[in-house]
Order: structure tokens, then sequence, then C-alpha cells
């Protein structure tokens, strides 16, 4: 199946967009305190978006196959951050979440931007 030209114009659009909104937007202080509400804003944008360029929900990977793998890896995420959470509240677990280590590193040697 060979992508219609709609969709590789989508593609190219939707990056510009995602590139502007994380070098530009994200380099204001304001941003941080929005953070949640400007990434809920941008996802329904970017779904609006794709809507009316007339890309089907399995287009985007909503459909009964995928949906299926979304819900393992969402099971696998709720898993890892269970584990945090009772690292965290446990008392006993929290001097491995006090590891002082990282406060010797220099700016160089902490990536800031992933």
């Amino acid at each position: 199946m060979h992508p219609r030209p709609r969709d590789i114009g989508f593609a190219i659009a939707a990056c510009a967009a995602l590139g502007a909104y994380n070098n530009v937007i994200n380099r204001h202080p304001w941003h941080h305190r929005r953070y949640v509400v400007l990434n809920f804003r941008a996802t329904g944008a970017a779904l609006s978006a794709a809507a009316a360029s007339g890309l089907t929900a399995a287009d985007l990977g909503f459909n009964r196959v995928t949906w299926r793998h979304g819900r393992l890896g969402a099971g696998l995420a709720a898993g890892v951050a269970a584990g945090w959470l009772l690292l965290a509240v446990v008392p006993a677990a929290r001097p491995v979440l006090n590891d002082k280590r990282i406060t010797i590193l220099d700016e160089r040697a902490v990536p800031t931007r992933l």
C-alpha cells in the first residue's frame, strides 16, 4: 500500500508543528507551569488535524490489532510506575531513591533534553 499524498503532507506538517512546539514554545519559562494543559491541547490539535486531513482511526493506529499492543504497553508502564510508587511509600526502600551521586555531576554529564 502506497501512502497518499495527503498522508505525506500531514506527516510533514505534523513534524514541523511538533518541532516548533518542542524547540520554540518549550524554551519559554511559562511553559513549565502549563506543561500538562499545553500537551493536552497539542494532542487535541494533532488529532483534529489528522481528522481534518481525512485520516481514519485505523490510519492513526487506533484499531483492534494495535489497541491490544497499546493495552499491553500501558499495563507494563503501570507496573513500573507501581514499583516506583512502592519504593517511595515504603520507608525502608527510600534510601534507594536518595542517591547523592548525581549531585556531583556537572552540566555536560547530565543530559537536559532527550
